[in-house]
């Protein structure tokens, strides 16, 4: 099951580059988006935790992880990658933002000392050589862009290093949205003060709701998947979100599909399967 949540964060946040590209173009901020997913993200988690009676309780030490998480996990992340957007194409940025995983594997066996598992360097092996193919037919690469879309990457990879190694860890999914929302939230809002609350349409409100719920259903099933399959295994996994994203750009945005693309979707998709296998041996 806990792949399943995974798979489902994937294409969450696979959709989410379409939907905030949108958004931006539709002379949305970067800062009023972030805002109002951190809101979405806020308000579903407390119907959820309130439907499960699930406790909000946690203490100060889990109060200043969580705070950390909401700054990688959320508004950085969020921040670096929508600013990519407007340097990059999303897809580009998307790809570079997949280095994720390796940096996770790197820290796992460097300073939490994981055991090498052939079965994820294969995986992580043959992810990376399909990443590289979707992102090949880039040709002029703004360095900021790829900065910023790098710098994603890395904070996100925090964010799930911490999710797994913390105290956090023992968190309920729900209650660990929550408050990284309420953090996002707070912080979303004194940043965007001087962008103005008011004169928004039907198009961007409809806009900044979809990127709330597809934002927040990627956290939430992210945290409720990685509770069990840890961050490497959960950050391989959610490599299927280029895949998602190449296909709704093809699907929405019209965008042409390249052999090489098709032979680095097929790439990540065996790269899955010693995942999976791994994880029914568990």
């Amino acid at each position: 099951m806990s792949l399943i949540f995974v798979i489902l964060s994937s294409i969450c946040y696979g959709l989410t580059p379409i939907a905030q590209t949108f958004a931006l173009n539709a002379g949305l901020s970067p800062e009023i988006i972030i805002l109002f997913t951190a809101l979405t993200g806020l308000i579903l988690s407390a119907v959820l935790c309130l439907i499960n009676k699930t406790s909000f309780k946690v203490n100060t030490k889990e109060l200043i992880i969580l705070l950390i998480c909401s700054v990688c996990g959320v508004y950085l992340t969020d921040l670096l990658l929508e600013l990519s957007y407007t340097l990059i194409p999303a897809g580009f940025a998307t790809t570079i933002h997949f280095i994720y995983p390796t940096l996770i594997c790197i820290v796992n066996v460097i300073v939490f000392k994981a055991k090498p598992d052939i079965r994820i360097i294969m995986s992580l092996i043959l992810s990376l050589c399909g990443l590289l193919l979707l992102g090949s037919y880039v040709k002029d690469i703004s360095i900021n862009g790829f900065v910023y879309a790098f710098l994603s990457a890395v904070v996100y990879g925090l964010y799930l290093i911490l999710c797994e190694h913390s105290s956090i860890h023992e968190i309920n999914s729900f209650t660990q949205t929550f408050y990284i929302s309420i953090y996002a939230l707070i912080i979303s809002v004194f940043t965007s003060l001087n962008t103005g609350f008011t004169g928004f349409n039907g198009n961007q409100i409809f806009l900044l709701v979809l990127c709330g719920l597809l934002q927040s259903g990627g956290l939430i099933f992210m945290a409720l998947g990685i509770k069990k399959t840890g961050s490497s295994i959960a950050s391989l996994l959610s490599t299927l979100e280029p895949i998602v994203s190449l296909s709704a750009s093809f699907l929405i945005l019209k965008s042409g599909l390249t052999l090489t693309s098709i032979i680095g979707c097929i790439l990540i998709l065996l790269s899955l399967l010693p995942i999976i296998r791994k994880e029914d041996q568990l």
